[in-house]
């Protein structure tokens, strides 16, 4: 991504939301707690992901992305 001054002659292309998932485990985490902070400020939106959802399974259908903090 760069910055411009004007808009290019061509025709842009929107980009698609991703589905974004942040796991968040039975024990506090600040790498999750930062990820979050980091997202929240930059507008991108998520869903937290516990132990229960991501042991249903079927991820796919819902996410497009997951994101595993340090722990």
């Amino acid at each position: 991504i760069e910055a411009v001054v004007q808009l290019p002659e061509r025709e842009l292309q929107p980009y698609a939301k991703v589905r974004l998932g942040i796991y968040q485990s039975w024990t506090g985490s600040m790498d999750e707690c930062w990820l979050r902070f980091v997202l929240e400020q930059f507008g991108f939106g998520f869903t937290r992901l516990t132990n229960e959802v991501i042991r249903a399974g079927k991820l796919a259908d819902a996410y497009d992305a997951i994101i595993i903090p340090s722990m």
